[in-house]
């Protein structure tokens, strides 16, 4: 989907292997709540953890989000709490998605032992889809994405006929940019930092995270050109700063 640097834009990459026998025993033993739909998020991006909750709060009319920002506190929070479904990110620092994912499928308590569990991804899905099968995700989608495609996936893996209001608009308001600008700010010290240090790896995670965070708010040239340098392993923090601006810019403009 092509689209310009004005405001937030949702795209999406449909999954294509379908959902093994074991996949689908998982779902099926799952008993979903009787009450109002709860959803756990897990997802470590303050951008995207503001963004998914108010997206999700604008299309359910009767829906809890519950939002931490790694696999470890989504363990915890399934520990204490009952949840519908869980939308859990791959990346997250402390412990991430897929690594969740096993702990929650191997676990005694089989309240949520059998939980849907729908990973999300800024990778290509077709190239990680494998792997979170392997960890016991139940399905996945790639970041970002339609609205509309992703509460069709939570109502499908949580068996809830949860009623969906697609004709609420969601408010795309200053909050996100201003969120972005500071979280994206961080990133850039972190950056620095790292390349000074020569880590590639925390590079290419930080780089991972720009990339996530500027498409998600529709900033498509700076999210693209950082998408470049983390395929090809070559940093430009210039370009990036450069970029970066004049996103920024566009919308105040």
């Amino acid at each position: 989907m092509k689209s310009n640097d004005k405001g937030t834009t949702f795209s999406i990459i449909i999954p294509l292997k379908e959902v093994s026998k074991n996949e689908k025993e998982i779902v099926s033993d799952f008993i979903p709540l009787k009450d109002n739909l709860k959803i756990l998020l897990a997802e470590d991006d303050p951008l995207n953890g503001e963004l998914f909750m108010e997206l999700l709060a604008s299309q359910y009319k009767n829906a809890t989000v519950k939002w931490v920002v790694n696999g470890a506190e989504a363990i915890k929070a399934l520990k204490k709490d009952c949840y519908d479904i869980v939308v859990m990110d791959i990346e997250m620092p402390v412990m991430n998605g897929y690594k969740a994912s096993e702990e929650i499928r191997n676990a005694a308590d089989m309240s949520y032992a059998n939980i849907p569990i729908l990973g999300m991804t800024a990778h290509i899905v077709e190239d990680v889809m494998e792997k979170c099968y392997k960890s016991g995700m139940n399905d996945c989608i790639s970041k970002p994405f339609q609205i509309e495609y992703l509460t069709k996936k939570i109502n499908s893996l949580s068996k809830r006929k949860i009623e969906v209001d697609h004709n609420n608009e969601f408010n795309k308001n200053d909050k996100y940019v201003q969120i972005f600008k500071s979280s994206f700010n961080d990133d850039l010290v972190a950056l620095v930092k790292s390349n000074k240090e020569g880590d590639m790896n925390k590079i290419l995670s930080i780089l991972h995270k720009m990339k996530g965070a500027s498409l998600t708010m529709g900033y498509n040239s700076l999210g693209n050109a950082i998408s470049q340098m983390e395929e090809n392993k070559l940093l430009n923090l210039d370009l990036i700063e450069t970029l970066f601006h004049q996103s920024i810019n566009k919308v105040k403009a």
